[in-house]
Formats: structure tokens, C-alpha cells, sequence
């Protein structure tokens, strides 16, 4: 809680000190020249009120579970984030099962085969996944499916199977190079361990010596990395849902940063947060779970 406090109150300040009227957007413009009529939407939307009392009343209405009304469509910033949650939960939820899986796979295969091509080609895809900007792929798949193959994939919209596969691909494929270098380094620095030896002298298989001992034994560096990507994973929707034109919180909390609706920038803000703290809590608990030599008190 005191993290998300200070985002929050950051956030608020930072909204806050904003150069330019945001009575301007709050009411309408053609009232600019009109000082009644500015002085009662600045009254109306508690702008006249100096900040750290706006601040005060934030947080209070946020107690509440007020999150306040978007400037620019006079809509309860709460049910508006909540149209918008859905699309995003599912782009961020596939990529990230989509990713997760293959990411391990490619990792291990690599460490499995140190040295060969696979382990090559893998630290090649990965080089290239942590490299090259969302942006850019987001731009080049676009390119390539809805220009040079005449369309076979829909490069904006939203409610097909379809509509999730170029979104998906540039969410995801950053993940996928993350979790195979990570997966990778953990393999093999749990493969020089004792007991790993020991077990191929007992004659083990060597599938259940990879299995049991290589693989279970290098997953708490993967799943820290895999919990937190998971977080970073919903906020990183806000470059992929603006480049397909896609409907969620990224697209909302761009188009309100533009437009300076700082009620709904803040309510999005917020979620982006919660999201975050709330898996890094999970994956912490986890390890309790994960390693009987961690205890919490």
C-alpha cells in the first residue's frame, strides 16, 4: 500500500502541475472568453481549490471507490475503465500464455544442447527479442501481413480470433527472448551442481535427471521473471493497443493523456499500478510455495 500511495500522489502532483487550463477541457472551449462562465466549470470540477486540497479530496473520494468523472466524456472514470478492461486483460492474458511456454522451451532446449545450433539460433531470437522496440515489430508485422500478403491478417479491430494474433506477437515476443536467456542460464548453472552429477552416477535416465532436478531446481529465477513480466506485460498494452487501434486501458490512457483528462489518466494509471504490486505480491508468496527453505513470518 505505501508504494501505490506514492504513485498515486506523484502522479496527482505531477497531473496537477501541468502547464495550460484544464477547465479549458472541462467545459467547453467557446467559453474561454467567458470568465463567469470558466470560474463556474472550475467551481464544478473543484479546480479552483488549491492542490494539495484537490490531493486530500482525491484520495478521500478514492477511499470510497470514487475514481471521479472523465473531463471529456462526462462518464464515472470506473465504469469507463471497466468497458475497457476485458480487451486488455485478454491481449496482455494470451500473450502472455502464448509466450510463457515457449519462452521455458526455447530456453531449456538450448541449455540442453549447449554450443549447437539450436543453442545459437535461441541466443540469436533472444538477442533480437530484448533488442528490437515493440513499436517497430508492431509496425513491420503490420507491413508484412496487411500490405505484402494482401491482408491475410487484420492489422486493427477487435472481437475475432484473428483481430489477436498480430497484437499478440508484439507483446508477447520480448517475453519470449526474456524467459529462454533466463531459463537458459538457470539450466545450466543448475546442471554443475552436485546432486545433478550424483544422479547421473546413480544411473538416472537422463530425461528424469533433466525433469526432476535440472528443471524443477532452476525455476525460481524463471518464475521471478515470469511473475514480474506479468505485470510489465498489462502496462506494455498501452504502445501495442495504440499501434492496432485496439480498444483497451492503453489506447484509453493514451487518447486521455492527449486530450489532458487527467481523472481518467489517473483511474488508468491506478489499475496499471494495482496490477503491478499485486503480482509481485503473488509471486513472493509463491516461493513459500515453490522452496520449503523460505519461510515468511
Amino acid at each position: 500500500m505505501p508504494t501505490v500511495v506514492f504513485i498515486l500522489t506523484v502522479m496527482f502532483f505531477l497531473l496537477s502541475i501541468l502547464p495550460g487550463d484544464a477547465a479549458l477541457l472541462a467545459g467547453d472551449p467557446k467559453l474561454a472568453k467567458n470568465p463567469e462562465a470558466m470560474a463556474q466549470i472550475r467551481a464544478k470540477w473543484g479546480l479552483d481549490d488549491p492542490i494539495p486540497l484537490r490531493y486530500l479530496k482525491y484520495m478521500a473520494n478514492l477511499l470510497q471507490g470514487d475514481l471521479g468523472t472523465s473531463y471529456r466524456t462526462r462518464q464515472e472514470v470506473g465504469n469507463l475503465i471497466l468497458k475497457k478492461l476485458w480487451p486488455t486483460l485478454s491481449l496482455a492474458g494470451l500473450a502472455y500464455l502464448i509466450a510463457t511456454p515457449l519462452g521455458l522451451l526455447m530456453g531449456f532446449v538450448s541449455a540442453l544442447n549447449r554450443g549447437s545450433w539450436l543453442d545459437f539460433g535461441a541466443l540469436s531470437l533472444a538477442i533480437f527479442g530484448v533488442s528490437v522496440p515493440r513499436f517497430w515489430v508492431g509496425l513491420m508485422l503490420m507491413y508484412l501481413f496487411a500490405v505484402l500478403f494482401n491482408g491475410a491478417l487484420p492489422s486493427s479491430g477487435f472481437g475475432s480470433v484473428a483481430n489477436y494474433v498480430l497484437p499478440c506477437l508484439t507483446l508477447g515476443y520480448p517475453l519470449i527472448a526474456l524467459l529462454a536467456r533466463t531459463t537458459r542460464s538457470s539450466a545450466l548453472e543448475v546442471m554443475e551442481e552436485d546432486y545433478v552429477q550424483t544422479a547421473r552416477a546413480k544411473g538416472a535416465p537422463e530425461w528424469r535427471v533433466n525433469l526432476n532436478h535440472v528443471f524443477r531446481n532452476s525455476l525460481m529465477p524463471i518464475i521471478t521473471v515470469a511473475g514480474l513480466q506479468l505485470g510489465t506485460l498489462i502496462a506494455n498494452t498501452v504502445i501495442v493497443e495504440k499501434i492496432f487501434s485496439w480498444p483497451g486501458l492503453g489506447n484509453l490512457v493514451i487518447n486521455s493523456i492527449l486530450r489532458r483528462d487527467i481523472p481518467a489518466v489517473q483511474g488508468c494509471i491506478l489499475v496499471f499500478t494495482l496490477s503491478i504490486v499485486l503480482i509481485n505480491t503473488g509471486v513472493d508468496v509463491f516461493y513459500a510455495y515453490l522452496d520449503p527453505r523460505i519461510r515468511y513470518d
